[in-house]
C-alpha cells in the first residue's frame, strides 16, 4: 500500500500482551509476509506514537496541547481552533482560561484526555502517527479527521 503525502490513513491493531509495544519497537523494518513487502519507520522527528493513556502535566491547559514543548508555536485563537476540531472549544472557559493550572490527569475524564491526544497531533503535525487506542467515546472525532 502506498500513502500520498497529506493523506490521513488509520491503522488498527489489537492489543495483545505488549504485543503492539513489541511491534512498535521492531517497526524500523518488519517483513510483512502475508502481503508481501517492507514497512519503513520514518526519522523520529517525522513520527509520533500516541499512546492509549496520554502523559498529561501539571500545569496549564495550553502546556497539555503543546507538551512536550514549553513555549507555543502558536496563538491561542489557532490552539482554540485545534480544540474545536476535536470537539473540546468548550474547555477553555469550562476549566477558567488557558493559564488555569490543573493536575489534568485528574480533572479531565478519559475521551477527554484522549482528545488532548488528538489536539497535540494537529499542534505538532507529524508526518505519520501510530495511535494504540481509540476510544467509542473519541471515534467519531477520529473518523472525521481519517475520512476524507
Amino acid at each position: 500500500m502506498r500513502v500520498q503525502a497529506g493523506r490521513a490513513v488509520s491503522f488498527g491493531f489489537l492489543a495483545v500482551s505488549g504485543l503492539f509495544t513489541v511491534c512498535v519497537t521492531h517497526l524500523s523494518t518488519i517483513k510483512l509476509m502475508s502481503l508481501g513487502g517492507t514497512v519503513y519507520k520514518p526519522p523520529a522527528r517525522e513520527f509520533t506514537y500516541i499512546p492509549q493513556r496520554p502523559y498529561l502535566c501539571t500545569g496549564t491547559l495550553r502546556d497539555q496541547i503543546i507538551y512536550p514543548h514549553s513555549v507555543s508555536t502558536m496563538p491561542d485563537h489557532a490552539l482554540l481552533s485545534i480544540l474545536e476540531v476535536v470537539e473540546m472549544g468548550h474547555i477553555v472557559e469550562r476549566e477558567g482560561g488557558w493559564d488555569a493550572v490543573r493536575e489534568w490527569r485528574d480533572a479531565l475524564s478519559g475521551g477527554d484526555k484522549q482528545r488532548i491526544a488528538m489536539a497535540r497531533l494537529f499542534y505538532h503535525k507529524p508526518k505519520v502517527s501510530l495511535p494504540s487506542w481509540v476510544l467509542p467515546l473519541a471515534q467519531d472525532v477520529w473518523n472525521s479527521v481519517c475520512d476524507p
